[in-house]
């Protein structure tokens, strides 16, 4: 009867833990997505000029952001593809990141002011998009379709993109 009782309040404190966790790291996971309005998005194509606002671009008249799409469960692999993107760039990019010529933003596209971004950059999981900013109007943007084969090696990852930023950026950097 003793052991059911000890089995029981470990069960109980378990349950507890858990829901803390949980708590804590829902509202930690919400303080990395932008509130933004709802907004309606045209369709653009990859490499076209898109004139919807960007609500993350900054006030510099251009600026390039690299857009991390994830949903709102996220597997190791998909916080990996965030961190390495963000190691790349804070790294490799940082003289460029200081001046605001580039930014990154995570956004969850089941938020339903990020839902556009879905059919706007044609992503079906989550995904890298390097969007160049000008006057606040997209002018072009590239998806970064090869995170997913290279999220294994991390170097030849963060390789990729920052070369892809570069090259995206116009040699700029």
């Amino acid at each position: 009867m003793n052991s059911k009782r000890i089995i029981a309040t470990l069960l109980l404190v378990f349950v507890a833990v858990s829901a803390v966790y949980l708590a804590v790291a829902k509202d930690n996971s919400a303080k990395d997505i932008p509130n933004q309005a709802a907004q309606a998005a045209p369709v653009c194509r990859e490499g076209e000029a898109c004139n919807a606002m960007q609500p993350a671009a900054k006030a510099a008249a251009e600026t390039t952001i690299a857009y991390y799409f994830h949903r709102t469960a996220r597997c190791r692999t998909c916080r990996a593809l965030e961190s390495n993107a963000r190691e790349a760039i804070q790294s490799s990019l940082a003289d460029e990141l200081a001046k605001g010529q580039i930014s990154i933003q995570a956004l969850n596209v089941e938020e339903p002011s990020n839902r556009h971004y879905i059919e706007q950059y044609q992503i079906a999981g989550p995904s890298l998009v390097l969007s160049y900013m000008q006057d606040g109007k997209e002018i072009r943007w590239k998806n970064l379709d090869q995170i997913w084969a290279l999220i294994r090696n991390p170097a030849e990852y963060q390789a990729y993109v920052t070369n892809e930023i570069k090259s995206f950026m116009g040699g700029k950097s």
